[in-house]
């Protein structure tokens, strides 16, 4: 990387507090950089609330709603449920094949593992 590239990225993190520079105290021409460890710990989300259940809600609870459920059964032990603000009579076949093609059935997927 050259080094007026690598320069302009260390002033932007600088400018963001992500760094701190100092100066040699010997002849003051060297530059020493420290991460600033405590900026990154406030760039951390802030924890999750324990969740009972999660709803998953498309438009027609035929299809993304659905698989979603089927992915976060996967992933997690925190019940889940789908929605649709305009229901659909069915899901939708695409769905249902997408589902079985990595091992999810029609109401529950198995978990992963």
């Amino acid at each position: 990387m050259p080094s007026n590239l690598l320069a302009h990225h260390l002033r932007v993190l600088e400018a963001a507090g992500l760094l701190t520079r100092t100066r040699s105290e010997g002849d003051r021409r060297r530059s020493y950089l420290r991460l600033q460890l405590e900026t990154l710990d406030r760039l951390l989300p802030p924890p999750i609330a324990t969740t009972p259940r999660v709803v998953f809600v498309c438009t027609a609870n035929s299809a993304r709603s659905q698989l979603a459920v089927a992915l976060w059964q996967r992933a997690s032990q925190v019940p889940a449920a789908s929605a649709g603000t305009h229901p659909a009579a069915r899901i939708h076949p695409g769905a249902v094949a997408a589902a079985a093609r990595h091992g999810c059935g029609s109401r529950r997927c198995r978990r992963a593992g």
